[in-house]
């Protein structure tokens, strides 16, 4: 995971690039450029991020350059952002298809998103055809054919063509966000997770594709396979699509950017365990405030628990601790009773992970407390035997909740005579030197 101090502010860990041209759940990464990933339009990876706009009358799209064996079932889960200076929209959309002029195509602009049949601001007509586009749309505008409000829908082909439509006529299924009390437009980072379950014939089962955002299922669409849609099949003869990220702006000019992207191809009903790709830390020091925080990709539905030297945080404290059910814990007006060391526990139907703990160490100008081996007794004659004995390289008795580091005062420089002389002085009643 990560060590950090609280003087340490700021501090992000990422992913590591995958490499190879797949990336699944395995190998998900933070955007730097991976090479599997190519630009089309607008798009750019401007740090360890990406986007496909950045302000008005834009269109751009990431695309995965190999084809990814999907027919079998897939799974997706993207971390986005969408910052709005001053009117939202119009939106982006994850796209599957089998175009046959390739994987980097772009469609309209506007309310087409970047992959619906339309035109580009020069009035060439655009369009991908053959494939399927999972939007998630932010401009409300009141015309005809359009949901009037924020959504996310799976958009299919139009009738009688091969094109993929950005209508609601070619919606095949949808959710309005703010029935279920969600607001995307607000700079935050929000999980979109998408789950293509394909059709068998033995036993025979209907498909489904499953659509969540931040841990709640806005809809599922039933009975849906994806090599027959209005009779054409977003996979080739070998099963396999392009996957890749469309947005676009008009008149509006948000800026729709992707912290991490996560792909699983042919994925069947195999359960896919939770997977962390990213960690971060930071702070602005004692009394102030100290977080950490960690992003995960996985099976739905997930959830989580920090524990704190090895046991469940349960108490907020009156409000203190927030977070501690969710991917970010923080901790408000921290003080040395906070040192410790804490860790995220994820669990999904597939199973429980951790990526290892985090430790706080609290003002380094301040010296921890007299209760050395953490077990609630002090002071007392075991605290002193500790201390010598972890001086001397041994391991902390106690496994349980650990001992305090042997660099007493906080000085960063251990091991020395000061911390001895530091640890009797506060253990005699006086003040930390």
């Amino acid at each position: 995971m990560f060590m950090r101090t609280c003087s340490v502010v700021g501090l992000v860990v990422l992913g590591a690039i995958s490499q190879s041209a797949r990336a699944d759940f395995s190998n998900a990464f933070a955007f730097g450029q991976p090479p599997e990933m190519v630009l089309a339009g607008t798009a750019a990876f401007p740090q360890y991020y990406a986007t496909v706009t950045d302000g008005g009358d834009q269109r751009g799209a990431l695309w995965y350059n190999v084809k990814q064996d999907a027919i079998g079932g897939f799974r997706g889960t993207i971390d986005f952002r969408i910052n709005t200076p001053t009117l939202n929209g119009d939106g982006f959309a994850i796209v599957f298809h089998n175009d046959p002029r390739g994987f980097n195509q772009l469609g309209g602009g506007g309310s087409d998103l970047g992959y619906g049949d339309g035109f580009t601001n020069l009035g060439q007509s655009v369009w991908i055809e053959n494939g399927v586009a999972l939007e998630v749309d932010t401009f409300s505008f009141g015309a005809p054919g359009e949901f009037d409000a924020t959504h996310v829908s799976l958009q299919g082909m139009k009738d009688g063509s091969t094109r993929i439509g950005a209508g609601d006529a070619e919606s095949l299924g949808h959710a309005l966000v703010s029935d279920f009390g969600l607001e995307l437009t607000d700079s935050g980072t929000h999980t979109l997770y998408f789950h293509y379950v394909a059709p068998t014939l033995n036993p025979p089962a209907p498909g489904e594709f499953i659509v969540n955002i931040d841990g709640t299922v806005l809809f599922t669409v039933n009975n849906i396979d994806l090599n027959n849609v209005n009779g054409q099949s977003i996979f080739d003869e070998d099963g396999k699509t392009w996957v890749g990220i469309t947005g676009a702006t008009g008149l509006a000019d948000s800026t729709h950017a992707f912290d991490t992207w996560a792909f699983n191809g042919s994925a069947g009903d195999s359960c896919l365990a939770p997977y962390n790709h990213s960690g971060y830390g930071s702070g602005c020091g004692l009394g102030c405030f100290t977080q950490f925080g960690e992003s995960w990709v996985g099976d739905q539905p997930m959830t989580f628990q920090w524990f704190k030297n090895g046991l469940p945080m349960t108490d907020d404290d009156n409000g203190r601790l927030t977070g501690l059910q969710t991917q970010t814990l923080t901790i408000n007006q921290p003080s040395n009773a906070d040192f410790g060391f804490y860790k995220l526990v994820v669990t999904n139907p597939c199973g429980e992970r951790t990526n290892g703990e985090a430790a706080y160490y609290g003002d380094p100008a301040a010296c921890n407390d007299i209760d050395f081996n953490n077990n609630g007794v002090f002071p007392e004659d075991a605290d002193v035997i500790d201390f010598f004995s972890v001086l001397a390289g041994a391991d902390c008795p106690n496994q349980i909740t650990q001992c305090d580091p042997i660099d007493f005062n906080n000085n960063g420089v251990f091991p020395e005579d000061q911390d001895v002389i530091d640890f009797f002085t506060v253990l005699a009643g006086g003040p930390c030197p």
